[in-house]
């Protein structure tokens, strides 16, 4: 679990808010002083990789994006393990693509395998929230 502080000039409420699609709960005690707590990681599978909260939520985003059924799959002995380290590398078929999906602070550069975007884990999961991250097939 992370928890961020920050203040938001928009948010007048007093409460709790439960953003279940992404996986945050923003705690609001005090008027435009917001506190957001996240739970989600990187989840893979062997050639996938998915931001989820759960390894539920992984494999429910990963069968709506595939149109399969991971049962399916999970006879070739593919498991969901949260992927450990600490940043994360993805290739993009061009620059713009690349500048356009990954986040502000990313190692951005060219080489042998095209344009890629390195960044922390928090940086991706930040950057874009639940869903499909990156796949080893395409």
């Amino acid at each position: 679990m992370k928890a961020k502080l920050f203040f938001a000039w928009y948010d007048f409420w007093v409460g709790a808010y439960w953003d279940r699609e992404n996986g945050f709960l923003y705690l609001c005690l005090i008027p435009t002083v917001v506190i957001k707590f996240s739970w989600l990681k990187i989840w893979y599978n062997g050639s996938d990789n998915i931001i989820a909260k759960s390894k539920e939520a992984a494999i429910k985003i990963w069968e709506q994006t595939c149109g399969e059924n991971w049962e399916d799959y999970e006879e070739y002995g593919d498991e969901w393990i949260i992927e450990n380290q600490k940043s994360y590398r993805l290739n993009f078929e061009d620059e713009a693509e690349r500048d356009e999906l990954s986040p502000k602070n990313a190692e951005k550069g060219h080489d042998d395998g095209g344009y890629y975007a390195k960044a922390s884990n928090r940086a991706w999961i930040k950057h874009q929230g639940a869903g499909w991250l990156s796949s080893e097939n395409y």
